[in-house]
């Protein structure tokens, strides 16, 4: 009931009350892989990328064949900008064990932008897409693989679909070193 409940909070951004609910499952059950999992995406979200990686790091220890911890891990590199060929390979181990992991699809198609593959990443963030995906950071991604690729129109339709989710859009990737 923790877990589930953490859950919600963790979707209405309310990352204390989310924390404390996975805190009590693992004081509860050890090793749940799932509570470490989504306290790894908490802390995450607000900026805590030590105690992240700790948990997605453990995560992986308890069952290295799911994506999510590789996912976490790779996501945090790039909130990060660090050790992006280290991201790359985590993502690509997430993809590895689950071809349509959406949010593994949409961190890989952010290095490829970084890396200047522009089709690649485009395949990334519209395969995400397509497989159910249509949060901000994949719509803009692949918006700027567009734009890139000389799809101006195409660019600017996700372009406005990302900044209507999430105002902040452009931001956050200009933190990437991703302008337009």
């Amino acid at each position: 009931a923790y877990k589930l409940r953490g859950d919600r909070y963790r979707e209405m951004r309310d990352w204390n009350r989310a924390l404390s609910d996975y805190n009590q499952v693992i004081r509860m059950r050890g090793d749940h892989p799932g509570a470490y999992y989504r306290r790894s995406e908490v802390y995450l979200g607000q900026g805590e990328y030590d105690l992240a990686m700790a948990d997605a790091d453990r995560v992986i220890r308890i069952v290295p064949d799911t994506p999510g911890g590789y996912r976490v891990r790779c996501e945090i590199r790039i909130a990060r900008n660090t050790e992006l060929d280290l991201a790359l390979e985590d993502c690509n181990r997430a993809l590895e064990i689950n071809s349509i992991d959406t949010a593994a699809l949409s961190a890989r198609g952010i290095l490829r932008l970084q890396a200047g593959q522009y089709r690649q990443a485009w395949i990334d963030f519209d395969a995400a897409v397509f497989n159910g995906r249509s949060d901000a950071r994949t719509l803009y991604g692949r918006g700027l693989a567009d734009l890139r690729l000389g799809r101006s129109r195409e660019a600017r339709a996700d372009f406005d679909a990302a900044e209507r989710l999430q105002p902040e859009i452009t931001a956050t990737f200009a933190s990437y070193g991703l302008d337009r």
